[in-house]
Parts: C-alpha cells; sequence; structure tokens
C-alpha cells in the first residue's frame, strides 16, 4: 500500500534543503526551484518535485 506524503511548505522546504525561507522565495522570483503548488496564496512544494530537483542539482554540480 502507498502511503502519500504530504505537500511542504516554504518554511519546510527551507528546512529540509538547509536554506532559510527567503532563500527560498527568491529562488521561487527566479525561477530556480522545484515546481511549486499554489493553493490560495500558499505555496506548496510536492515530493516528487522536490526529489527531481535535487536530482538534477547533484547532476549539475557533477558536470561543473
Amino acid at each position: 500500500m502507498n502511503s502519500l506524503v504530504r505537500p511542504l511548505n516554504v518554511a519546510q522546504f527551507a528546512d529540509y534543503v538547509q536554506v532559510k525561507p527567503k532563500t527560498v522565495y527568491k529562488w521561487i522570483s527566479q525561477n530556480r526551484c522545484p515546481q511549486i503548488t499554489r493553493i490560495g496564496r500558499e505555496i506548496r512544494f510536492q515530493p516528487e518535485h522536490i526529489q527531481q530537483w535535487l536530482d538534477a542539482q547533484s547532476e549539475e554540480q557533477v558536470s561543473a
């Protein structure tokens, strides 16, 4: 049985990637973060999008 993993809000995502929420908002404005989902004024990050983004970041650093 698959367990549902809840989307993260900005503060939770920032904590997960060990940056300040202000940095996450900057990334959002620069389109440098995982795909976001807006629910009203709230921003959420889907776990699968976070993992894809982290994988892409790792690949960029390896090839640099």
